[in-house]
């Protein structure tokens, strides 16, 4: 958040290289069950790269991913990712 800046700023006493605006991003959860399985990041970034929506930024964990970009896309990838109950 924009209205943020000033405190990081003044926390790590120093100002960033860069600051990037307008950007979203999706978390999503891994079953520790699935995660030694292959392919389960391509398999996530594949649907993402159909759309050809460039990511900002990739965040891998042992059971999470998460994905930034352009919130201009955010209405395009969150249906990526909908799971219905």
């Amino acid at each position: 958040s924009n209205r943020l800046l000033p405190h990081v700023e003044k926390h790590f006493h120093e100002k960033p290289r860069e600051v990037e605006t307008g950007l979203a991003s999706l978390g999503l959860s891994i079953d520790p069950a699935q995660y030694t399985a292959p392919n389960i990041t391509f398999s996530l970034l594949k649907r993402i790269t159909r759309k050809r929506i460039n990511l900002e930024e990739t965040i891998t964990m042992h059971t999470e991913i998460t994905f930034i970009f352009k919130e201009k896309f955010l209405g395009q990838i969150l249906p990526l990712f909908s799971v219905s109950m």
